[in-house]
């Protein structure tokens, strides 16, 4: 191949890269300007990273931690209910802040709610409750605060799984 077969192979690949790249800025910026999504830096929050690492430290390989799930993710509506749709949305209004799962299955073992309130019955977490009592879910409610103490959040995880089968929690 010959010096100009080179040049005017490379002008090509040039031109089409410009191209392309032209055509994705100009999708970008046909978005309208009041367009209102916007990523978040951050997952968790500051307290939610804190416990989520205190979490993932006591769990060990035992227990597997997921963060910020929705109700509608493990939480299903009966097939004979009327107007199911109605209640599948429902769901899907709550999030909780943790799901503690057996590693090798999936199941839950521990939902774990952080309170960001003084009043445990605050922002709906009484409907919350209630639909966590009647599938059987067992879970937690800690109160949100800057510092945990690894050992007490150990300790009310053991009293809260009970009688869960081999799970062991460390520290």
């Amino acid at each position: 191949m010959d010096l100009a077969t080179k040049i005017i192979a490379c002008l090509a690949v040039s031109i089409a890269i410009l191209t392309i790249v032209n055509s994705m800025l100009r999708k970008a910026s046909s978005r309208p300007k009041d367009f209102p999504y916007r990523r978040k830096e951050h997952l968790l929050s500051i307290k939610e990273s804190k416990i989520y690492n205190i979490l993932t430290d006591i769990a060990g390989h035992n227990i597997v931690v997921f963060a910020k799930v929705n109700l509608a993710k493990f939480v299903a509506i009966a097939s004979n209910i009327k107007n199911s749709g109605i209640h599948v949305k429902r769901l899907k209004n709550y999030n909780v802040d943790f799901v503690l799962c057996n590693p090798v299955n999936y199941t839950i073992i521990l939902v774990i709610i952080l309170n960001n309130s003084k009043d445990n019955n605050a922002n709906g977490y009484d409907e919350l409750y209630h639909i966590l009592s009647v599938t059987n879910i067992k879970f937690i409610t800690l109160q949100s605060i800057k510092n945990y103490d690894i050992h007490e959040i150990s300790r009310l995880l053991r009293e809260a799984i009970g009688q869960v089968g081999e799970v062991a929690i460390n520290v």
